[in-house]
């Protein structure tokens, strides 16, 4: 039986504050690189992948078509951060 683990980063960045709407935005952001490495994990777990290349090999096109809206290299970063 496989146990659970939560992993979690943490980054601190200063910054002015920010309007109302900035801020919105850089929430919305985080939800989405969120679900992006959460996605990208449970794939790897499933399928009992434990190389970057395999990774991406199987996903990136996938992952940018589901968040073109971002880009390239937040799905990059994404992949890093799974392995």
């Amino acid at each position: 039986m496989r146990g659970t683990s939560e992993v979690t980063r943490t980054v601190v960045v200063r910054s002015e504050p920010l309007p109302r709407r900035t801020f919105r935005i850089f929430v919305e952001l985080e939800g989405m690189y969120r679900n992006m490495v959460e996605q990208l994990v449970l794939y790897a777990v499933n399928n009992n992948i434990t190389k970057f290349t395999r990774l991406k090999a199987e996903r990136y096109r996938e992952v940018r078509s589901l968040y073109s809206q971002l880009p390239s290299h937040y799905a990059y970063t994404a992949f890093l951060n799974v392995r």
